[in-house]
């Protein structure tokens, strides 16, 4: 790959998507936060028939966006939603960004994605740190007029690991100096966005010796322990108890986006783990169920 992919702005979902996310004017007041959704849809989350992982992700983004666009009354985001703007970027072959920066209250009703074909993590991330930069220039623009943003979020949601670059490749190299450049390096207060891995049930169990990522000695690695070597253990949760996981998902991130916009919205990046932390003890349903990785 001699240059990095470009993102495929496909028509349909987001050309619905009016403004693109553009902040009214009685709103430009407000601290804003941006939150990118990054789905990963090849065609190993078709596999598994009923229990495969497009119909969980689907119904658990869908969830999500809802919680979101529509808190229910007493919810932690009621009072915060219209705060939150949002993002999502598919991918396969090629990034595909689904819903341009969108005020969360204005979200579609749901989503619905087919399987396509290969898992090309490399130009996905790319496309959600664009995203992330360019809705970061929005904010600091003084022409807007917004006081203040919080700390970006990316949720990237896969099953596997990645197909278009290597571990010790330049691309693979490139790309790890750009998540740690990212996270702020030994510097938290250089911190620009957070990005949190989630591993999807089938996903956790992947080990193809034809597709899988190999480590320097040729070892065969799972997505988790790719994703693991690339942006830190720290980043990266497992779905490893099947379907039953995917509500504690939309638990964990619904907490995780009240925690900052309620507490951290303003801190630096080092309070993440934090937030994270307290999503984890928030859930109800088992322990263990979403945990970082061990690897």
């Amino acid at each position: 790959m001699s240059s990095d992919p470009s993102a495929v702005i496909r028509s349909g979902l987001s050309a619905a998507i009016s403004a693109g996310g553009i902040v009214p004017d009685d709103q430009k007041h407000l601290t804003r936060y941006p939150f990118l959704f990054l789905v990963d849809v090849s065609a190993s989350t078709a596999m598994g028939g009923n229990d495969a992982d497009i119909y969980t992700i689907n119904q658990t983004l869908t969830d999500i966006l809802e919680m979101l666009r529509m808190p229910p009354p007493g919810n932690e985001l009621a009072d915060k939603n219209h705060q939150i703007d949002v993002c999502v970027i598919s991918y396969s072959d090629d990034p595909v960004v689904e819903i341009d920066w969108t005020i969360a209250t204005n979200l579609p009703h749901s989503v619905n994605f087919d399987a396509r074909r290969s898992t090309c993590t490399y130009a996905a991330l790319n496309e959600a740190l664009n995203q992330i930069a360019e809705r970061l220039r929005y904010y600091k623009d003084p022409a807007n007029n917004i006081p203040s943003s919080g700390l970006a979020h990316i949720f990237h949601i896969t099953d596997g690991a990645p197909t278009d670059f290597a571990i010790g490749t330049p691309l693979w190299d490139k790309m790890h100096a750009r998540l740690t450049k990212l996270s702020g390096g030994s510097n938290p207060e250089r911190q620009q966005a957070v990005i949190i891995h989630f591993i999807t049930p089938n996903g956790c169990r992947i080990v193809d010796p034809d597709y899988s990522p190999r480590d320097e000695t040729g070892t065969v690695l799972t997505g988790q322990e790719a994703l693991s070597r690339l942006s830190g253990t720290e980043t990266v949760y497992e779905l490893s108890q099947g379907i039953q996981s995917m509500p504690d998902l939309i638990a964990l991130v619904t907490h995780v986006v009240s925690r900052v916009t309620e507490t951290f919205g303003d801190s630096d990046g080092d309070d993440l783990p934090i937030a994270i932390k307290a999503a984890q003890e928030h859930l109800t349903q088992g322990a263990g169920t979403i945990r970082a990785s061990d690897v």
